[in-house]
């Protein structure tokens, strides 16, 4: 069958508090409005009766979901407003040009990312703007032109069970102001960083996350995080440089039970004017 949109909701043209599903193939960029469900075919979310309270798991009719050939230099997905929930979908670009397989305006909250396959984008897989509140959870990416997943500034953002794997530039980007959870997570293959926590940020935390491969670092922290940083029941297996290389002037660091191993160089680099603590953690080559 020809692939189609369905949409159920206050009107067809699915605008406010509507479910959005998605069957087969669908080519060219997307949009979606604020207070919108974009669900794959054949995916399963939890809904609640309106009435009732009830939560009941719902299984969207149709194919498998694939957004595909977005529009040149577009990301594949806008997302355009609060209250979106994207999940069950494949997301496919060209593997080149400037596009973002999904992308996060700015000032929106309550946005959720769930299981998603994102592959052959020309820029990040996922990228968020500036004041957000988002959560990215079961989320695959691979052979992206920059970051599996790039977050801009004063984001409030989760990325957990998510696998990222052959990103040029970093597994997960982290720029400023930002306060991120990042937990569960598989980085391989990552040109430059596996984590790259830029400046200025407000809380970090990086819980059970394996890196493997990193093209020069594993973890890097750079300069003047004023706020808390803490790296723990992490494994780091390969890096071209350091395991975790930490700039000047962090004020609130702790490496914890970390594991690093096969690293070119030094195992944990510390540059000047740091508070770091670190426990239990090993250093093998």
């Amino acid at each position: 069958p020809a692939p189609q949109i369905h949409a159920t909701g206050t009107e067809a043209a699915a605008g406010d508090n509507s479910l959005i599903i998605v069957s087969g193939a669908i080519k060219g960029s997307q949009t979606m409005q604020g207070n919108q469900t974009l669900q794959g075919g054949g995916s399963t979310i939890a809904v609640r009766g309106r009435t009732s309270g009830l939560v009941v798991p719902f299984t969207a009719p149709g194919a498998p979901a694939r957004l595909t050939e977005p529009t040149a230099n577009s990301s594949n997905l806008w997302l355009a407003g609060s209250n979106t929930h994207i999940t069950g979908l494949g997301i496919v670009g060209y593997g080149e040009g400037t596009e973002h397989g999904v992308e996060i305006g700015s000032d929106e909250s309550n946005v959720f990312l769930t299981n998603l396959d994102v592959s052959w984008i020309g820029a990040s897989g996922i990228h968020a703007a500036d004041r957000n509140q988002s959560s990215i959870m079961d989320v695959n990416t691979a052979l992206v032109g920059e970051d599996g997943v790039s977050v801009n500034a004063n984001n409030t953002i989760v990325i957990a069970v998510v696998s990222i794997t052959d990103a040029l530039y970093n597994g997960i980007d982290i720029g400023s102001r930002n306060q991120a959870t990042i937990r569960d997570v598989d980085i391989r293959n990552a040109g430059i960083s596996g984590i790259n926590i830029e400046y200025d940020n407000v809380d970090i935390v990086v819980d059970r996350v394996s890196i493997t491969d990193a093209g020069s670092v594993g973890i890097f922290v750079h300069n003047d995080n004023t706020g808390s940083i803490s790296i723990r029941h992490t494994e780091i297996a390969g890096a071209g440089v350091s395991g975790i290389y930490i700039g000047n002037a962090n004020e609130d660091i702790t490496i914890a039970n970390v594991s690093i191993a096969d690293v070119d160089e030094s195992g944990i680099y510390i540059g000047e004017d740091n508070t770091v603590d670190i426990v239990g953690t090993s250093i093998a080559n």
